[in-house]
């Protein structure tokens, strides 16, 4: 029994839009093709997918990297944050949804317009835990003060 198809751009972007790849798609026509086929094309085929003529195979690893295309989108600039600040916004950022890119050397951000709002109230959350966080270390730091004062106080004069 003889089945024949046929590979379209449509097929493929389809087929691309499913998570099926390029490469998955080539084996799989390879795998699938006729004995006779493949016995006619491996003595004279350079294409790594032989049987599948390279014209072919060139095409739907050509639709496959149309995908990857850069795609423009409008972003806000976020830099000049202190570090702790900084990892504190990028993850509400992240998980709420609004970040579009973030480097954490360079400690940069680009959030989507719409989350300029959440980013104020979050860089806002941020300094007020960073601030209570710092307060809290100087209580620590106080209290060793005077408890390092009491002991000398208890040692006594010379």
């Amino acid at each position: 029994m003889m089945c024949v198809g046929t590979v379209t751009r449509s097929s493929v972007r389809t087929a691309l839009q499913f998570g099926i790849t390029a490469r998955q798609i080539l084996h799989y026509m390879q795998a699938n093709s006729s004995d006779i086929l493949k016995q006619k094309q491996a003595s004279y085929s350079k294409s790594q997918y032989a049987p599948i003529p390279q014209n072919v195979s060139d095409q739907v690893l050509l639709w496959e990297l149309e995908t990857c295309r850069v795609r423009k989108q409008d972003a806000v600039l976020v830099r000049g944050l202190e570090p702790d600040i900084y990892q504190q916004v990028r993850s509400a950022m992240v998980k709420a949804k609004g970040a579009v890119w973030y480097s954490d050397t360079r400690q940069l951000l680009l959030i989507k317009p719409s989350f300029k709002g959440k980013f104020k109230e979050y860089c806002e959350e941020a300094k007020h835990a960073v601030l209570a966080t710092e307060s809290a270390v100087d209580k620590d730091i106080e209290a060793e003060s005077e408890d390092e004062t009491q002991a000398f106080d208890d040692f006594g004069e010379f």
